[in-house]
C-alpha cells in the first residue's frame, strides 16, 4: 500500500463522519417542529371571539387556532411536513451513497495500483538480484581462475578481459537502479555543456561493436551532420543511444543486422538544429501490447520464451531523459521482423573552432609532479596509488580530510601539484577539508594546489556541490584510467 492510501482512508472516514451531520441536524429540526406543533395544539386561546360583542378587540388568533383544533387538519399538516423532511433525507442519503461509492471505487483503484506496483517491484527485485549476481559470480569465479593460473599469462589476460566486461555490466545495472531512484525523487538533472556529437557516436561504436561481433551481426553506423559540436548533456545522450543500441544487439539473433544513424536537419531557429537518432534492427520485435507499456519501469520483453538480462529500467530512463531534453521518441516494431526507435532532439549548435585532429593511440604520458591522495578506504587507496604511479608521479596519501588538511597546510608552497580528495571520510569529510584548505591558503596568501573530487557520488548535483566547496575537478568512482589521465593532463602537463 502506498503512503497516500492511509491518508485517503482517513479522509473517507472523516468524510463519512462529517456527511452524517446534516442528517442529524435535520432529525433534530423535525423533532423540534413536531414538539412545537404539539404544544400549539394543546394551547388555549388567550381571547374568545363572541360575535355578539361588538366592542371586543379584533384579533385573528382564534382563526389560527381553529386550524390546530381540527385533528384531521393537524394530522395532514404533520404528515406533509414529515414527508417533506423524509424526502429531503432520501435525497441526502442518495447523495451520500453516491459519494461513498465514489470513495470506495477510488480507494479500490489506489489499492489495485499499489498491489500492481508491489508485484512489479517484487518481480524486479527477484530478476535484478539474479542479474547482479551473474556478473558478480563471473568476477569472483574468473578471479579464482586467474589466481590458479598465475604462470599462464594468456589465461590470466583472458580472465582479466572478462572481469573488466562483467564489472562494467554490473556498474550499468547499478546505475540504472540509481537513475530510477533519482527520477522518482525528481532529482535527475541535466548537465548541459558543449561536446562533439561525432565523437560521442564513435565512442558508442567502440562500446557496442564487440557485442555485435560476438554475435556475428552486421553493425552499420551512418552520420549526416553539418554541426558536430553541440550543447547538451553528453552523458545522458550517450546513455540513450547506448541503451537503444545495446538492446538492438541483445534482441537480435546471430548474423542479424543493427543500424544506427544520426542525421541533422534545419530547425528554423538561429544556432539550433534538429538531430534525429535512429536505431533499428532485424531482431525478435515486440507485440503491440508490450509496445504500449515499454516505458513502464520493471517491464522486460521475454526473448525466445526466456528471461533476458536487464533490469527493465532502461527504456523508462530513456523516455524520461528524452522528455527532459524536450525531445520525442517514436517506436515501430513488428513481432518476428524487428524494431525501429527514432529519437528527435533540438540542440543548440556551437561554433566550430576548427576540427580537432583525432590523435592516434598514444603511449601513456610520463608526467612529473607530487600528488596527494586523500582516501579512507585502504583498498581504494592502494588501487588509485598504483594507477597514479604508472604515470610517473610521486604519490603521498592521507586517510581522512583532517590529515589531508594538515599535510597541505604544513608543507611548503607548491609542494603538492595536485590533490585527489575523497568526499565521504571520517574525522573531516572532503568538502570540509577543501573549504579549510582554501581558507588557509587565502589567509596565508599562498597558492593552493588544485583539488579534484574522487567520489562514488556521481550525479550532477554532486559535481555542483564539489565545485561549490572549492574543488576544481570531479572524478567519479569506480575510477577509470581515462578520467584519471585527463585530470593529470589538465593539472600537471
Amino acid at each position: 500500500m502506498t503512503e497516500t492510501e492511509p491518508q485517503q482512508l482517513l479522509a473517507a472516514k472523516e468524510g463519512n463522519r462529517l456527511g452524517h451531520k446534516p442528517l442529524v441536524v435535520s432529525l433534530v429540526a423535525l423533532g423540534m417542529f413536531l414538539v412545537l406543533l404539539a404544544t400549539l395544539g394543546n394551547a388555549r386561546p388567550l381571547f374568545t371571539a363572541d360575535p355578539s360583542t361588538q366592542n371586543a378587540p379584533q384579533t385573528n388568533w382564534p382563526a389560527s387556532l381553529s386550524l390546530l383544533e381540527s385533528p384531521a387538519l393537524l394530522a395532514t399538516v404533520l404528515m406533509a411536513a414529515a414527508l417533506a423532511l423524509l424526502a429531503g433525507f432520501a435525497v441526502h442519503l442518495a447523495r451520500m451513497g453516491r459519494r461513498q461509492q465514489h470513495r470506495i471505487e477510488d480507494l479500490q483503484k489506489a489499492l489495485l495500483q499499489a498491489e500492481n506496483a508491489n508485484v512489479a517491484k517484487s518481480q524486479f527485485l527477484s530478476s535484478v538480484s539474479h542479474d547482479i549476481r551473474t556478473p558478480l559470480n563471473a568476477v569472483m569465479g574468473l578471479t579464482c581462475i586467474a589466481k590458479a593460473h598465475t604462470n599462464d599469462q594468456d589465461k590470466v589476460e583472458t580472465c582479466l578481459e572478462k572481469i573488466d566486461c562483467s564489472s562494467h555490466h554490473l556498474l550499468g545495472l547499478i546505475n540504472d537502479v540509481l537513475d530510477l531512484s533519482k527520477i522518482e525523487n525528481g532529482k535527475l538533472l541535466l548537465d548541459e555543456r558543449e561536446f562533439d556529437l561525432l565523437a560521442l557516436v564513435n565512442d558508442l561504436v567502440t562500446l557496442i561493436q564487440p557485442q555485435a561481433k560476438d554475435k556475428r551481426q552486421q553493425l552499420t553506423v551512418t552520420t549526416d551532420i553539418e554541426h558536430a559540436r553541440v550543447v547538451g548533456d553528453a552523458l545522458r545522450m550517450k546513455q540513450v543511444l547506448l541503451n537503444l543500441s545495446s538492446n538492438a544487439v541483445k534482441y537480435t539473433a546471430p548474423e542479424g543486422a543493427v543500424r544506427v544513424s544520426v542525421e541533422e536537419k534545419p530547425s528554423g531557429q538561429p544556432q539550433c538544429a534538429v538531430y534525429r537518432l535512429v536505431v533499428e534492427d532485424t531482431g525478435i520485435g515486440m507485440d503491440p501490447e508490450f509496445v504500449k507499456r515499454i516505458f513502464t519501469p520493471y517491464e522486460r520483453e521475454e526473448a525466445g520464451g526466456g528471461a533476458c538480462e536487464g533490469t527493465g529500467l532502461g527504456m523508462a530512463i530513456v523516455k524520461h531523459i528524452v522528455d527532459m531534453m524536450d525531445g520525442d521518441i517514436a517506436i515501430e516494431s513488428e513481432l518476428g521482423v524487428g524494431s525501429r526507435f527514432a529519437v528527435t532532439l533540438t540542440l543548440a549548435t556551437a561554433e566550430d573552432a576548427g576540427r580537432r585532429e583525432e590523435a592516434g593511440a598514444a603511449a601513456r604520458p610520463d608526467l612529473q609532479g607530487r600528488v596527494l591522495l586523500a582516501e579512507d578506504n585502504d583498498l581504494n587507496r592502494e588501487i588509485v596509488s598504483e594507477l597514479l604511479g604508472e604515470y610517473g608521479v610521486q604519490v603521498e596519501s592521507a586517510r581522512d580530510g583532517k590529515e589531508a588538511l594538515d599535510l597541505v597546510t604544513g608543507a611548503p608552497e607548491d609542494y603538492y601539484d595536485l590533490v585527489f580528495m575523497d568526499v565521504k571520510m571520517p574525522v573531516m569529510d572532503g568538502f570540509e577539508a577543501t573549504r579549510a584548505i582554501c581558507s588557509a591558503c587565502r589567509e596565508s596568501r599562498r597558492r593552493r594546489p588544485p583539488i579534484v573530487a574522487m567520489t562514488a557520488n556521481a550525479f550532477v548535483e554532486d559535481r555542483n556541490q564539489a565545485l561549490a566547496a572549492g574543488m576544481d575537478g570531479f572524478v567519479s568512482k569506480p575510477v577509470d584510467t581515462k578520467r584519471i589521465e585527463a585530470a593529470l593532463m589538465t593539472y600537471l602537463a
